[in-house]
């Protein structure tokens, strides 16, 4: 498998730009076989950093790209664009990067300590793509959480470029979801949560998950996941003080847990902070088929009514036996909602995005009807993370 990228047109909203890569999109391949992107960030100089995963010889690293804005490899970092890096003795795949203030590069994932067991790992790159070595060791800093197995989903910075980080800590059959902080040097920040960690259970004894972790303009800390309530699984919306604690301000309690359809299972995958403070998520329901679904709540937590339709707005992508999912989104600077994600056509995925307006309404000048779906080759099937 491939590491694949496409970007839409500046000329015509939703339609593939001919000056990236060829014809918009870009195909590469490291590993041997299942290479992935989980994230990626784009630099002030319009530089494309992505990381992921790679599997070479027996196991699987983290694996960071850069390309430059035309979608070429830059060579000037890395390995000819690319940085391959083995954490621990076993599997290590990255899934959050973010840029610190000096435009320094922050990778998060899981690394396999080679008992079965994932520690938090996370690397610190120069520019030129080599291991930081004022960051940890070595440019690696690595988290076990205690007593429990580690699934690090997403990383954020501050202005004084401290770390967050959040996941789900699994433990005696159960996930809970986690959040540290720590410093510039990789340390663990025991200003938070009086070690630097926390972990929350939101549903004793189920499976709870925080995917997308971001701070809001007074220092709080947001995480969007998925809570599994004994029956089915809903969206999470959680909010810390910057000290760890649970923001009671918040949906009374710091944590919000909501669905839309009943006994069906909603994921939340991502969300957005738009300027006023409303708080946008995305993510998927499985109602025979997976299909979109995107809500938002005000900064208090409670659900906006005004948002979509009755609050929400549910999107039904591909056709037939489909598998549509929302597995990120980012705010235009006009306040237009973009949602990536996954489609099934004719029996084989395609790349999704969908366009809102800022209140929840389907764009209909993007693409067609609000949609656009791309595919790399007709043998594959192609997901966007």
């Amino acid at each position: 498998m491939s590491l694949l990228l496409s970007l839409p047109l500046h000329a015509q909203d939703g339609t593939l730009d001919p000056t990236f890569g060829t014809d918009g999109r870009v195909m590469l391949s490291s590993g041997t076989f299942d290479d992935k992107i989980h994230d990626m960030v784009v630099q002030p100089d319009g530089k494309i950093v992505l990381a992921g995963q790679s599997y070479t010889t027996d196991s699987y690293d983290f694996i960071v790209v850069r390309l430059n804005t035309d979608g070429s490899l830059d060579t000037d970092f890395g390995n000819s664009g690319m940085v391959v890096l083995p954490i621990g003795p076993a599997d290590d795949k990255a899934f959050g990067v973010a840029l610190q203030t000096d435009w320094s590069i922050l990778v998060v994932g899981e690394a396999d300590n080679g008992s079965f067991v994932n520690n938090v790992a996370v690397v610190r790159l120069l520019n030129d793509g080599s291991p930081d070595p004022d960051f940890g060791a070595n440019g690696i800093a690595t988290f076990p959480l205690p007593s429990a197995s580690a699934y690090p989903r997403s990383i954020t910075v501050d202005a004084n470029n401290s770390i967050y980080v959040t996941g789900g800590a699994f433990s005696n059959g159960q996930m809970d979801v986690f959040a540290l902080k720590c410093d510039y040097y990789g340390q663990l920040d025991p200003s938070f949560a009086t070690t630097g960690l926390t972990v929350i259970p939101v549903f004793p004894v189920h499976s709870d998950m925080g995917n997308k972790i971001v701070r809001d303009e007074d220092g709080k800390l947001l995480i969007a996941g998925t809570a599994y309530n004994a029956t089915n699984e809903d969206f999470l919306a959680l909010r810390l003080n910057s000290d760890g604690t649970l923001d009671n301000s918040f949906s009374d309690d710091g944590m919000d847990v909501f669905g839309f359809f009943g006994s069906f299972n909603e994921q939340c995958n991502s969300m957005a902070l738009q300027p006023d403070g409303n708080i946008v998520f995305v993510g998927n329901i499985n109602n025979s088929f997976n299909d979109l679904i995107i809500t938002r709540l005000d900064p208090s937590g409670t659900d906006d009514l005004t948002f979509g339709s009755s609050g929400f707005m549910y999107t039904d992508l591909g056709t037939g036996v489909d598998n549509g999912q929302a597995t990120d989104v980012v705010l235009q600077p006009d306040g237009k909602i973009l949602v990536g994600g996954l489609a099934t056509l004719s029996q084989r995925m395609y790349y999704a995005m969908v366009r809102y307006d800022a209140n929840g309404q389907l764009d209909l000048t993007f693409g067609h009807n609000g949609m656009v779906y791309t595919s790399f080759t007709m043998a594959s099937d192609d997901q966007a993370y």
